[in-house]
């Protein structure tokens, strides 16, 4: 099981981390890409190990939609981070 953590920069160094999801053992790779879908929150897209990219959609409420896996493979990609 992976547990993906965030490090909240603060005056002095970094706050306690805050767990923000568990059991993505199934991804490669993990980005913020900005809005994907133009409804002005900030979206995550992710490769799984089999080359899948998955779209996690922002609700603007600090939590994600259900990933929506979009069309094509992309084995052998690298994310720019």
């Amino acid at each position: 099981m992976i547990t993906w953590l965030l490090h909240k920069g603060i005056k002095r160094g970094f706050a306690a981390p805050v767990t923000l999801a568990t059991g993505w053992s199934d991804i490669s790779s993990i980005t913020s890409i900005g809005d994907f879908d133009g409804n002005h929150h900030a979206d995550v897209i992710a490769r799984t190990n089999d080359g899948r990219l998955v779209l996690y959609k922002g609700n603007g409420h600090a939590t994600l939609a259900r990933g929506a896996t979009l069309p094509g493979s992309f084995t052998g990609t690298h994310f720019a981070v």
